[in-house]
Order: C-alpha cells, then sequence, then structure tokens
C-alpha cells in the first residue's frame, strides 16, 4: 500500500533529492526532457506552499508539490505509473489546499487529463481550461468541516 505524507520532513530530505535524481535520469525524447527537467527542478525548489510524498515500503514513488501560486506538478516512478498513485497524491495535494485556504489550482499540461477531470469533481471542483493550462477552481469546504 502507498501511504502519502509531507515530503518536507527532515527524515525525507535525502530521498526526495534521490528520488527526483532517478527520475531525471530515465530515457525520454528530448522535447519530453524539457518539460520534465522543469518539472523536476520545481519538486525541489523551495518555498512550495505544500509538498506530498507517495511512499511505498521504504521508498518514495511519487511526489507533488503546489506552489504559492497554485502551480500542481505530479511525478510518478516509471515503474509505478498507471496505478492511481499520481490520482492520489493530486487528490491529497486538492484537499490539503483547500484545507489551507487556496481556492485555485493550476495543472499545466497541453491537454485536458480525464484523470484531473475526475478528480475536480469528486472534489466538487470546476476545470476553466486556460490557453497553457487547466485551472481548477476549488470549492469552499463543504458546512460543518473543518478548514
Amino acid at each position: 500500500p502507498v501511504t502519502i505524507v509531507a515530503a518536507d520532513h527532515p527524515s525525507l530530505d535525502g530521498a526526495v533529492e534521490a528520488f527526483v535524481d532517478t527520475l531525471g535520469a530515465e530515457p525520454c525524447s528530448s522535447s519530453a526532457r524539457r518539460h520534465r527537467t522543469s518539472a523536476l527542478s520545481s519538486l525541489v525548489r523551495p518555498g512550495a506552499r505544500l509538498r506530498l510524498a507517495a511512499i511505498e515500503g521504504d521508498r518514495i514513488v511519487g511526489l507533488v508539490r503546489v506552489g504559492h501560486e497554485g502551480d500542481l506538478v505530479v511525478v510518478v516512478a516509471s515503474d509505478r505509473r498507471d496505478l492511481g498513485i499520481g490520482s492520489a497524491l493530486a487528490e491529497h495535494a486538492a484537499e490539503r489546499a483547500r484545507r489551507i485556504g487556496m481556492s485555485r489550482l493550476r495543472l499545466h499540461r497541453g491537454r485536458t487529463s480525464r484523470r484531473a477531470v475526475e478528480i475536480a469533481h469528486r472534489h466538487g471542483a470546476a476545470l476553466v481550461r486556460r490557453r497553457r493550462h487547466l485551472e481548477v477552481v476549488l470549492a469552499s469546504p463543504p458546512l460543518g468541516r473543518a478548514s
């Protein structure tokens, strides 16, 4: 089973950097490499509003970062993709973002992701397609729920 934890915990310092290095070494096309290099560097850049890690056993298998402007970056280890880990990270990030008072997240994708739409709907959010990103407008927490 995968556990989602705060990635900024001091016990994960070296593990986060090692995970990002491993992802950076994976083969891909030159156009994908440019996008991936930017996404990976944002994961270790200081100043995130929140960062979460997906842990499986003693290994980080995914990371999500939400910047102060709501930019959402999700990455998952290549051998763990298509198992719902990225979706779980995005869902946890959306819930925590809402709890800390954020009202919008921006997912920079060339196309609308079916999973992003499903996650947004589960959280009562609206999706707004912008020129270069997909904006997730988070609904306020339901009545009676702590924020």
